[in-house]
């Protein structure tokens, strides 16, 4: 299992455009962070998973930046 939080900003982006679908990973939006934009945490199977999931959300229209606060591996 690979964990791990994201900041996520973009302009009038807003939490409903954070929940999409991640083929082998979950993600829990912890919240918005004042005006810097939205924490999220994600639980992936596998490494590559997380990468894939990171991806994903950097490719969110409205979406300008996704920086990795946190990755942990788990074992």
């Amino acid at each position: 299992m690979v964990e791990g939080l994201l900041l996520i900003r973009g302009q009038n982006l807003e939490k409903r455009n954070l929940m999409i679908s991640l083929s082998n990973a979950k993600q829990l939006i912890v919240g918005r962070v004042h005006t810097l934009g939205f924490i999220v945490h994600i639980a992936a199977s596998t490494q590559e998973d997380f990468y894939a999931a990171f991806l994903r959300f950097s490719a969110i229209p409205k979406v300008k930046d996704t920086l990795p606060l946190l990755v942990s591996k788990g074992g």
